[in-house]
């Protein structure tokens, strides 16, 4: 994710610089015709900055701001150039990025689509972001395809001796690599890093089935004991149905390719509360106890699953207080949201739909599907959870031609540990589910509809 350094850009005349502080962030104020620029710089701000930071932080930053406010005024591209607002905002935080001003929140992040309800097959627009993740991409065009290549626009867009109008094909003739390849690069360069750094971040050992061995507590705190009574009575051992599961989580993905399971995350962490919903999985951080390789603020990244007892009380009154049953309900719930746990998701570009029809496929697998789940027509795979679920079980079914049980299927586990090293995209999904030639996922989707009863 890039972090914005600057404000919006206002027209503005030929500056020299001088500075006032009232605004947010560095902007070039406003001027009448001449030669003088009014800087903005916010004195709350940069206060704040110093209590958090400390005023070497604090004086860096107002010098990182200061070079973006010049930048941004001194490359004004020519009238009619056309030149995208992301590149402009890109160019002056790459000034202050070379300046050795670059604040520590920026990182060289994977410039990711969001996901939507199908696919990340979109082309993604290199300048959309602007500031910091086109300042980053810049630094690499300039070290690995074109040195100068900053200089190079400048003096194409913006120096009243060039003629040239903002394209691809000035990109092209500038840098001699097309701009969609070159940003295609830089971003597989950039996910390669990400994805080696996530396999030397081995936070948690391994047990004798090569798998990760994680870290397991719970917290529940936060209820009144008298909510958590159902919860007690079903699970009387929480770490061990934490641990239980995750192990299920693990196995189901990852045996037979125990290599790509997860070890960059620490631990899990169980919190039951009273709240609406049933639960759901979140980052967290994890205490560190004395372990190697912690990080420096006390704490190593994990994952924290929050039950509802709530939900829990609803379904112990639904299955007339039956305990087994309850059991067996939030088995599968647990069960779900180990998945989310340890799965890959592409570095978030994964769709949901898939995501938690791949939780719900386990659950399916793992023989805890509740009795309200059914196979019937209706609706579409990206609706996500069972109905995802059984379309995935479909595509792939739990047993071969000869009998033997594939666990979640290859084809799914492959795609889960692809998903560790790239981002999602419908293409990768046919690939990897071996889609057979000639067909979509709706084509197969609506044979997967067929092959249903009606409801």
């Amino acid at each position: 994710m890039s972090t914005r350094s600057g404000g919006p850009l206002p027209p503005h005349p030929t500056p020299t610089a001088t500075a006032t502080a009232t605004t947010p962030t560095a902007t070039p104020a406003p001027q009448a015709a001449g030669t003088t620029l009014c800087i903005r710089l916010s004195a709350a701000y940069l206060r704040d900055v110093e209590r958090a930071d400390g005023s070497a932080r604090s004086q860096a930053e107002l010098e990182g701001l200061v070079v973006f406010a010049l930048v941004s005024t001194l490359w004004r591209p020519r009238p009619g150039t056309d030149v995208p607002g992301g590149l402009v905002s890109g160019v002056a935080d790459y000034a202050r990025l070379r300046a050795g001003l670059a604040p520590p929140h920026w990182t060289r992040s994977p410039s990711i689509p969001s996901p939507d309800d199908d696919d990340n097959d979109h082309d993604h627009d290199p300048w959309a972001s602007g500031f910091s993740t086109v300042a980053f991409f810049l630094d690499w065009v300039d070290t690995h395809v074109c040195r100068d290549v900053v200089p190079a626009l400048t003096a194409a867009l913006v120096l009243a001796s060039g003629s040239s109008q903002w394209s691809p094909a000035l990109w092209e003739a500038i840098t001699g690599v097309p701009l969609a390849a070159a940003w295609t690069a830089y971003q597989q360069d950039l996910l390669a890093d990400v994805a080696a750094q996530r396999r030397a971040l081995h936070m948690s050992p391994v047990g004798p089935d090569g798998l990760p061995v994680y870290e397991y507590s719970a917290d529940m705190a936060a209820v009144d004991p008298a909510a958590a009574a159902h919860f007690r009575l079903a699970i009387p051992d929480p770490v061990a149905w934490l641990a239980e599961a995750t192990a299920g989580a693990l196995r189901a993905l990852y045996a037979g390719r125990e290599a790509d399971a997860p070890r960059h995350i620490a631990g899990v962490r169980l919190v039951v509360r009273d709240f609406d919903g049933v639960a759901h999985t979140v980052d967290a951080a994890i205490p560190v106890h004395g372990a190697a390789g912690a990080a420096g603020n006390g704490t190593r990244p994990g994952k924290a699953i929050h039950v509802s007892v709530r939900y829990m009380a609803s379904v112990f009154e639904r299955v007339g207080q039956n305990v087994e049953l309850l059991r067996r309900e939030m088995d599968g719930v647990m069960l779900h949201e180990a998945v989310h746990v340890v799965q890959h998701n592409g570095f978030g570009s994964a769709p949901g739909w898939f995501v938690e029809g791949l939780a719900d496929l386990v659950r399916l697998r793992g023989g805890l599907a509740p009795p309200h789940w059914t196979r019937q027509r209706g609706g579409r795979w990206t609706d996500g959870y069972s109905r995802t679920a059984y379309f995935l079980d479909w595509l792939e079914p739990a047993q071969t031609e000869t009998g033997t049980w594939t666990g979640i299927g290859q084809r799914v586990q492959q795609l889960n540990a692809t998903l560790a090293m790239q981002p999602w995209t419908r293409g990768l999904f046919e690939q990897q589910m071996q889609i057979p030639a000639g067909h979509t996922v709706a084509s197969m989707w609506d044979r997967f509809q067929a092959s249903l009863p009606a409801s």
